[in-house]
């Protein structure tokens, strides 16, 4: 936390308690510090053994730099002002649970934002961010994979992103919400700074229907239409639905199948929310979505986000 970069500190997991959010937001306005508490941690940090047991926790971090650990991550790089601003907000915060006399209690944090989801899904398209030098305003690519859908397209290494579908940011931090929200069942357009000149990028749905996830239909009103697609790599007697949306009932939605080219399906009418979900094959093994790149948790379960 001691490279504070435009004043912004992030917050990781402050949504596992709702007093988190309100307390941390308005504390750091009285510290003179920025504050994202949307975004949900590496699952690095000591705070996530915490989470797993449904504990409240948090991670502050002023973000990565280029001498994160780097034998170049000397004392006189530091910026004691705002580590010290961040130090300051972090003791307000506890001295004020210290006084509160109710237990607080444990949310799940959004799995929408997950900084680990985020980057599956980048070297799944086979961009490989620059993890140590993203103290600048544009996320950088450090590498694009060869044959990727990525390299396909036309990215190369060293460009820098300005713009996603249209929605310019400031910081890396807001780059990274928009990319965790992309419609992979729709083109991408990406606009990317190379060698100081900018270049508009397309990555189209067609080359990305192998892991869009389920097929979704807008209906209105804030409803869904979810189609789940599942191919089991061997031979099965059954193929079930279970989630969040049917507090994970293994008998409850009962897949379809197989078709020809080996898929069980079942369609839901679902409501605007993020919904966690797995395939149970035979009533008692437990598979991730292969298609949807997006998992959260200690059991790696699949993630849709419908509506806004």
């Amino acid at each position: 936390m001691g490279r504070l970069f435009r004043g912004k500190v992030m917050a990781l997991d402050s949504e596992s308690s709702a007093y988190f959010t309100e307390r941390i937001t308005a504390l750091a306005a009285q510290c003179g510090l920025g504050v994202e508490t949307r975004l949900g941690g590496s699952g690095r940090a000591d705070s996530a053994s915490f989470l797993d047991q449904a504990i409240p926790a948090v991670h502050f971090t002023s973000g990565l730099h280029a001498d994160y650990h780097q034998v170049t991550d000397e004392v006189s790089k530091v910026d004691n002002d705002g580590g010290a601003r961040i130090s300051w907000l972090a003791y307000r915060l506890l001295r004020e649970m210290m006084d509160n006399p109710q237990r607080l209690r444990f949310r799940r944090p959004s799995p929408e934002f997950n900084v680990q989801g985020i980057i599956r899904l980048a070297l799944r398209l086979g961009l490989v961010p620059e993890q140590n030098a993203q103290a600048g305003r544009y996320p950088l690519i450090r590498f694009v994979l060869p044959n990727s859908v990525t390299a396909k397209q036309g990215f190369k290494a060293g460009d820098e992103i300005t713009s996603i579908n249209g929605q310019k940011f400031d910081n890396i931090i807001d780059a990274a919400v928009l990319f965790g929200k992309l419609r992979l069942d729709r083109d991408t357009q990406l606009t990317v700074l190379r060698e100081g000149k900018t270049v508009e990028l397309k990555i189209p749905a067609e080359a990305l229907k192998d892991f869009a996830g389920p097929g979704v239909r807008d209906l209105g009103k804030d409803q869904f239409e979810v189609l789940f697609r599942f191919k089991p790599g061997k031979k099965v007697d059954s193929v079930t639905l279970a989630g969040t949306f049917n507090n994970w009932n293994v008998k409850a939605l009962a897949m379809e199948g197989p078709d020809k080219d080996g898929f069980y399906t079942v369609k839901q009418t679902l409501t605007r929310g993020v919904y966690e979900y797995k395939f149970v094959i035979n009533g008692n093994e437990w598979v991730t979505d292969a298609s949807n790149l997006r998992t959260t948790g200690t059991f790696g379960n699949s993630v849709l986000t419908l509506g806004n």
